[in-house]
């Protein structure tokens, strides 16, 4: 569980709070070939509850589609939405339903700033817990941030981190994309093989990053999997980015994260590889610096992984995709 510790520096508070954007996309598209990645072994009990996935438009540029995985919550009775997020660190709730629910707020604010350079206020919670309708498990201390209008006027008052959801060295989430799913081992779960987390502790405060080596455009990168972002992205300083730029651009569009939207420039049919997957993706370009310590070039977004079930244990991760040709 991730808790901000009382009177925690404001710049381990800005670094912790990386969340993950949300890149415009038309529609969910199948990836590669199916993963090599080891199957991994899981007992119960197992719970699981619906995902659902948003076909409201939200953003202005063309009423573009922004398909994301959402799961019901509930936040002091006020029932919402929230995208289950592998990109964030921490799980934020939106200031208006804190207000609404009389969430006791903590004298804890601090701005932050995400890989794209788009920064926002946020703020801490005492005793904000976030339970998922269904399943019953809760991740405390969320943190507050004024949502984006675009998301909150399409029903999302929340992110999750599923991440967040384990707690003991035996658990496992899976995110299971293509059967509308989220599932979560309460103990007997294994992970062989796989991507691994990222783990920082700076005076006492956790976040948990999953990356995995891979490729963009044939040059080495370290790509975090996020299942906030619809579509893939580099930042601007990665060695991949000028290859990126030979590629068709589609389009200048624009990515909505908690800092509201930013410019990205969108490339068709570049070689993506990772965690055993092979495809011509979609990736996005935008500014920003290769992220922190756990070097960053990017992210594989939830448009690449569409026929994939992730699963995330609390060291590793990994993902097991169906062939789409079968």
């Amino acid at each position: 569980m991730l808790s901000p510790p009382a009177g925690a520096p404001v710049a381990v508070l800005a670094l912790a709070m990386r969340i993950a954007f949300c890149t415009i996309a038309l529609s969910l598209i199948a990836c590669g070939p199916s993963s090599q990645s080891a199957t991994i072994q899981a007992r119960q009990p197992m719970m699981s509850v619906p995902l659902v996935y948003s076909t409201t438009p939200i953003a202005s540029a063309a009423g573009r589609v922004l398909p994301l995985a959402l799961v019901e919550v509930e936040i002091a009775g006020i029932r919402t939405r929230a995208i289950v997020d592998t990109g964030a660190t921490l799980s934020v709730i939106d200031d208006r339903i804190a207000r609404r629910a009389a969430l006791v707020i903590s004298q804890i604010d601090f701005t932050t700033t995400n890989p794209a350079g788009g920064q926002a206020s946020a703020r801490g919670t005492s005793g904000a817990h976030m339970r998922i309708v269904g399943l019953g498990t809760e991740v405390m201390d969320a943190v507050l941030v004024d949502l984006p209008e675009a998301l909150v006027s399409s029903g999302v008052g929340a992110i999750l981190s599923p991440q967040q959801l384990i707690q003991n060295s035996d658990e496992l989430v899976e995110i299971d994309i293509p059967n509308a799913q989220l599932r979560h081992h309460l103990r007997g779960a294994d992970v062989v093989h796989g991507g691994s987390i990222c783990i920082r502790m700076e005076d006492g405060f956790e976040t948990r990053t999953l990356i995995s080596q891979g490729q963009v455009a044939d040059q080495p990168v370290v790509l975090e999997l996020d299942t906030g972002a619809s579509t893939s992205m580099l930042v601007e300083s990665s060695g991949a980015a000028p290859g990126l730029m030979l590629h068709p651009l589609a389009s200048e569009g624009e990515r909505i994260g908690v800092g509201g939207a930013m410019a990205a420039r969108i490339y068709e049919g570049v070689p993506l590889e990772y965690l055993g997957l092979a495809m011509n993706a979609t990736v996005g370009l935008t500014a920003g610096e290769i992220g922190d310590a756990c070097g960053r070039d990017g992210r594989v977004g939830l448009r690449e992984i569409s026929h994939c079930v992730v699963r995330i244990a609390a060291a590793t991760f990994d993902l097991v995709c169906a062939d789409p040709a079968g």
